[in-house]
């Protein structure tokens, strides 16, 4: 029954899509509640009932069956009716651009300070550090994968040893991190600079990329929420995501004034510096169709327009793959594998590739038995980021561009489908488009006081937990 309802809602949505007749408001009815019903009957049936009630590939045909209405949905339904999005102008000139470039850029810097000048008070107070500020930093923040990162960054890949386990960590992060300690000698604080300067550009792309769109309070609020973001202590640390994020913003931003070269050399940087970073290709081919009228083109059989708008745009989109093959290849170049890293994920980290339903049913369990002792540090948080971002998924439909959907879901997807996931909430602080959701979201004044609030508790507590060494 289920295959023939997966096979009956596809073929539905495809004749919807070749229909003439103007068809909007039964098309969205239809992709509202096709996405709806199967993706929270899969949630429900994965959370409750699992593969041993009788129906053991009910949930994995749910999943597919919500998968698929979701990319029939983006790639056929709204595109004809969609069609191109006017980018508004730029209305910076270039000293009004710096200006904005240094009020955000301080802004982002100064909250890292502050985050910092928190945490030493804490663990003065309640860890009972000895040490001064700078002499205790290393303390406080050197820990779980910056361990990792500092060393990649000193020492490079090793084919053999124990550190041929750092090929699961991707190579730019850790290549900045290095350069710059060249410089200053210090490689902990190598990797702070490189986090806190890739968080000050990537707040300014953030409001950028948001201004395209929408209004000034639009743009600052969502640079707001990013700086608040319950983890966003991760930005001003040794950790990856700060670079990514910056990469991702700036790829996407670039992809929407058509500046289709520079999207994808930035799109290639942040394949170099996290698995997620392929994940770029879905936003970008979606904008690369809308831009184009790619369905329109194929329609009238333009052939020669087609060709020549791919040679011109398109061509670049595949330099973010290519950025995933580099890294592939080093693992060729080292081990002899292209999959070398999956090998040492599951031999040193106990880490492999699972069920994203299967994932969210044990992190339910266990985030309400009370014998797990990180309930509140790691699975409740977990369980709340994937609800997040589902949520902004379906809020988004019709409020934020279509491209931004599509890489929400396959970012959520993707992110959770490690076996065992401690850092799910960490890798959904990298998904941009969240904190423009969150924006527009909060227009209203009293949500705009209960997220910042809300927020900005919750990232106090989990910044004292990351102290604690319960997050990572």
């Amino acid at each position: 029954m289920s295959y023939f309802l997966l096979l009956l809602q596809t073929l539905l949505y495809i004749f919807l899509f070749f229909r003439k007749e103007n068809l909007l408001t039964a098309k969205t009815r239809l992709a509202y509640t096709g996405c709806i019903v199967t993706l929270v009957s899969s949630l429900i049936y994965s959370f409750f009932f699992g593969q041993n009630s009788g129906f053991p590939e009910y949930i994995r045909t749910l999943g597919i069956l919500s998968v698929i209405s979701v990319i029939v949905l983006m790639a056929g339904v709204f595109i004809k009716e969609v069609g191109i999005e006017q980018v508004i102008p730029e209305d910076m000139d270039k000293k009004s651009n710096a200006k904005i470039f240094l009020t955000i850029f301080g802004v982002a810097i100064a909250s890292r300070l502050i985050i910092y000048f928190i945490g030493y008070l804490y663990s003065i107070q309640a860890l009972n550090l000895k040490a001064g500020f700078f002499e205790g930093f290393n303390s406080m923040w050197n820990k779980w994968d910056t361990v990792h990162y500092l060393n990649l960054a000193q020492n490079g890949y090793a084919a053999s040893g124990e550190n041929a386990k750092l090929i699961v960590f991707y190579p730019l992060y850790s290549l900045l991190v290095g350069i710059v300690a060249r410089i200053i000698g210090n490689y902990l604080l190598a990797g702070v600079i490189v986090s806190d300067l890739s968080l000050g550009i990537g707040c300014f792309y953030l409001y950028k990329l948001a201004r395209v769109d929408f209004d000034e309070e639009t743009a600052v609020r969502s640079v707001k929420y990013m700086l608040i973001y319950p983890f966003s202590f991760f930005f001003g640390i040794v950790y990856t995501e700060s670079l990514f994020v910056a990469l991702s913003l700036m790829s996407l931003y670039y992809m929407r004034r058509n500046k289709w070269l520079a999207a994808g050399i930035c799109g290639f940087l942040a394949a170099l510096t996290k698995n997620q970073g392929i994940i770029l290709i879905v936003p970008v081919f979606i904008e690369y169709v809308l831009s184009t009228q790619l369905f329109m083109e194929i329609r009238k059989k333009n052939y020669k327009n087609i060709m020549k708008s791919f040679l011109t745009k398109g061509i670049y989109m595949f330099m973010i793959p290519l950025g995933t093959f580099v890294y592939l290849l080093i693992n060729k170049i080292l081990f002899g594998s292209w999959n070398a890293f999956i090998v040492y994920q599951k031999k040193d980290f106990n880490n492999s590739f699972g069920n994203v339903f299967d994932n969210l049913r044990k992190f339910a369990r266990l985030a309400v038995s009370p014998e797990s002792n990180f309930r509140l540090t790691y699975w409740i948080p977990c369980i709340l980021s994937f609800l997040l971002v589902v949520f902004l998924i379906f809020y988004s439909i019709g409020r934020l561009r279509l491209s931004y959907s599509a890489y929400m879901l396959v970012f959520l997807l993707v992110s959770y489908s490690p076996s065992w996931l401690l850092s799910g909430s960490r890798y959904i602080m990298s998904l941009v488009p969240i904190y423009i959701g969150l924006s527009v979201l909060s227009k209203r004044k009293e949500v705009d006081i209960v997220l910042t609030f809300t927020s900005t508790m919750l990232l106090v507590f989990f910044t004292f937990a990351f102290l604690m060494g319960r997050v990572l």
